[in-house]
């Protein structure tokens, strides 16, 4: 072989090296490629953690039930005590599950639920908590500045969306007109013979600045009946008619008829 074969020959051989130190270097200095599992996937059926970090909020809160005003109570979870807002913070990023809570207050009954995790859409529970003492407004001595000979009562607390007592509310009857005082109560008479109790009665509530609610037949069972005696024993009351307004503008109506007396 002559000269000229030899460095052809040898030109081959560097090139080689050259395209082989090149890929080599290219190799060393890439990452490693680490193949990791889908986290949506689910092959055995449950929900992963994406699927959680996804799914919707559950808010938690806690009302009086004779009132229908906020209740400050707090909240055990696997033996762990929680505010309200300690406690909706921590279900936005718990995983799936059931969740069992029991709601505490110093003035009222115990109570307890459940609520299971992921929910499919934005949701929540108020807790009903029965006061231990209930309300001075429900009281017959209370009651009995309201009595009109002829008439009965009807009875309840306005609050707002929140839970707080609204004031100056206006409840109007077609045949008396009250204003809630600064508890939100009301008394407002009611020319509903106890015999025909279960007609109903038509009530507007309304504030500047919230949407209107207007009740048509509104269940007699709130209605205390007006006795000979003139006195209004709390043992007819069958719980307040209590009404919660929403800011804005406008009128609800609610048709209580299918819920009156047969």
């Amino acid at each position: 072989m002559n000269k000229k074969g030899f460095s052809n020959i040898a030109l081959l051989i560097i090139l080689v090296v050259i395209v082989a130190g090149v890929a080599g270097y290219f190799v060393m200095t890439q990452k490693p490629i680490t193949l990791t599992p889908n986290p949506s996937e689910n092959t055995q059926g449950q929900i992963t953690n994406q699927e959680v970090s996804k799914s919707a909020t559950y808010t938690i809160s806690s009302r009086d039930i004779e009132t229908g005003m906020v209740v400050e109570a707090t909240y055990t979870v696997n033996n762990k005590t929680y505010t309200e807002k300690e406690l909706n913070s921590y279900l936005k990023k718990a995983p799936a599950g059931r969740y069992d809570i029991v709601a505490k207050s110093n003035e009222h009954k115990e109570m307890s639920s459940y609520i299971e995790l992921p929910i499919s859409q934005d949701s929540g529970m108020k807790f009903a908590m029965s006061p231990l003492v209930k309300p001075a407004e429900f009281s017959d001595s209370y009651l009995q500045q309201f009595t009109k000979p002829g008439t009965g009562l009807i009875v309840g607390f306005v609050v707002d969306e929140d839970g707080q007592p609204l004031s100056g509310v206006a409840v109007n009857s077609p045949v008396y007109n009250v204003t809630t005082n600064n508890r939100g109560f009301y008394a407002l008479n009611a020319t509903i013979p106890e015999s025909a109790s279960c007609a109903g009665v038509d009530i507007t509530f309304s504030k500047f600045g919230y949407k209107t609610k207007k009740y048509l037949h509104a269940m007699s069972g709130s209605v205390i009946p007006h006795r000979a005696s003139g006195d209004y024993p709390s043992s007819f009351l069958d719980g307040g008619m209590n009404i919660e307004l929403q800011k804005g503008s406008g009128e609800d109506i609610v048709d209580d008829k299918h819920k009156l007396c047969p």
